[in-house]
């Protein structure tokens, strides 16, 4: 199993700090190779696309990397953005057992988030519950495992259909394909990760609390002074265009 951290150009100023607080948080984490459309940071475990949307540019890394052996087609992966890195310790033992278990179910997705509420229950796995994924973001970019195959598979079913953003590969749902999340969080990170839409996701900020978390809260505490300008006159604008 590998790790996949996926960035853009325009958020790598913050990989470095975010692989560090990763190693802090899951020490026992696989090989994490960074997939972006540029490279400007130190981490060199990297893959890079010269596409800078981000499904042509998935697609273009995963397939480099498959290409050269790195990974294998039936082996899953963990697919995490880098504004999702987690706030808190991560279970290596139930990330693989739930590896496991995808293995033998149909190789597609299993989302870490725990969405499982609700839904039907599958199995459990190390004491954690499975349940069927039932979303309208069927294929949710909040930290998951996938199996190698169904991602290539997914992110060709985006480009065949015009699809090359991430918001819109959300809501991809392959025929007779099953998706699983789990009932609790497994990938401890804040809905929405730290930045939402550009900007930043200001509940995020209460989550960084130890260790290298705290010099990313900083550098984002800072991006958000510089933000307050534009959010303010988004506000007034919105007050304005009220009934």
């Amino acid at each position: 199993m590998k790790l996949l951290l996926s960035t853009h150009s325009k958020n790598e100023k913050y990989v470095d700090l975010c692989i560090t607080i990763i190693t802090e948080l899951w020490p026992e984490a696989p090989e994490l190779i960074v997939c972006t459309n540029k490279g400007s940071f130190s981490y060199q475990d990297r893959v890079i696309s010269a596409h800078k949307d981000w499904v042509p540019m998935m697609e273009d890394c995963i397939n480099q990397l498959v290409a050269a052996g790195r990974i294998p087609e039936e082996e899953p992966i963990v697919l995490v953005l880098e504004d999702h890195i987690p706030h808190a310790a991560i279970n290596n033992k139930t990330i693989l057992q739930l590896a496991d278990f995808l293995r033998t179910s149909g190789d597609s997705y299993l989302n870490l988030g725990g969405y499982g509420k609700g839904r039907q229950k599958i199995a459990d796995v190390d004491g954690t519950s499975v349940y069927a994924m039932d979303l309208h973001t069927f294929s949710s970019l909040h930290p998951a495992i996938w199996s190698v195959q169904h991602f290539r598979r997914t992110l060709s079913n985006a480009l065949e259909s015009g699809i090359s953003d991430p918001w819109r590969f959300e809501r991809i749902r392959l025929a007779r394909t099953c998706h699983y999340t789990t009932g609790s969080k497994i990938w401890p990170s804040t809905h929405g990760g730290f930045l939402w839409q550009g900007k930043v996701n200001v509940p995020a900020l209460k989550h960084m609390k130890q260790g290298s978390s705290l010099l990313l809260r900083r550098q984002l505490f800072m991006k958000l002074i510089l933000e307050i300008p534009a959010r303010i006159s988004e506000r007034l604008l919105a007050g304005r265009l009220l009934p």
